[in-house]
């Protein structure tokens, strides 16, 4: 038990209702705020418990039945003594008589009220008892609830960090497929100009193929020309130079 929580029940008892009010500055003062929320934690952990008075009760309850029974065999022997022809029986002891049957009543009386009381706190403290085993069930709810919620909490952690893992996988898959898409693209371009490069070569391999077939054409025409006129050469000169001509 904390010092404010034996404080409170000291001045106000159990079943009390305490309301405190914390007066914070304008002007922030972290040593201020430091104390005050200290006593705020303090406050909110104290825990409102009946305090009954039995063993007090009681033993008043015992005293008064003691001094009726007193008072009540005081009288019994008064009456036997006057039943038996006492005359000692003065004005002093009418008094006496009197007051303890007076006494014996008011006794009575305060006997009666003990236990009213007593009736009236045995009451309290069935019904605090009956609060405390709803408070308790609901403080053992709470705390399955609060058993719960954490187990979702570690879940949905363990989940989270799953979750991020995959997400790493996931950005580290994309990083390499941007990496490879962009090999791609480039592999794609070097083939193109390659394939580019594959036409201009076919295509200069096929001319110089057209030139060297007429550039054998050519020769076989002018061999041709030399076989028929061997004794011309003007001739042959105007035979040689239309070829090349055409």
């Amino acid at each position: 038990m904390s010092t404010m929580t034996r404080l409170l029940y000291d001045e106000l008892g159990g079943n009390c209702c305490t309301r405190v009010f914390l007066n914070l500055p304008e002007v922030p003062n972290p040593a201020v705020h430091s104390v005050l929320l200290h006593l705020a934690s303090q406050l909110s952990r104290i825990r409102n418990a009946p305090i009954l008075n039995d063993e007090a009760a009681m033993l008043l309850a015992s005293r008064s039945r003691e001094q009726i029974h007193y008072a009540e065999q005081s009288a019994h022997r008064r009456r036997t003594h006057f039943n038996d022809g006492g005359t000692d029986n003065n004005c002093h002891d009418d008094l006496d008589e009197t007051f303890i049957f007076g006494g014996s009543h008011s006794l009575r009386n305060h006997i009666k009220e003990l236990n009213n009381r007593i009736l009236r706190l045995n009451e309290e403290c069935a019904h605090a008892t009956e609060e405390r085993i709803k408070f308790s069930k609901l403080w053992l709810t709470s705390e399955e609830e609060k058993s719960a919620i954490a187990e979702k909490l570690a879940t949905c952690e363990v989940e989270r960090q799953e979750l991020i893992l995959k997400n790493q996988e996931l950005q580290t898959i994309t990083e390499k497929s941007l990496e490879a898409s962009k090999r791609a693209i480039e592999l794609k371009r070097a083939n193109d100009m390659l394939n580019k490069y594959c036409s201009d070569l076919h295509n200069q391999l096929d001319k110089l193929q057209n030139d060297m077939e007429f550039s054998v054409s050519c020769l076989l025409f002018i061999q041709i020309v030399l076989v028929w006129f061997p004794f011309h050469p003007r001739r042959y000169i105007l035979l040689e130079q239309c070829p090349t001509n055409t």
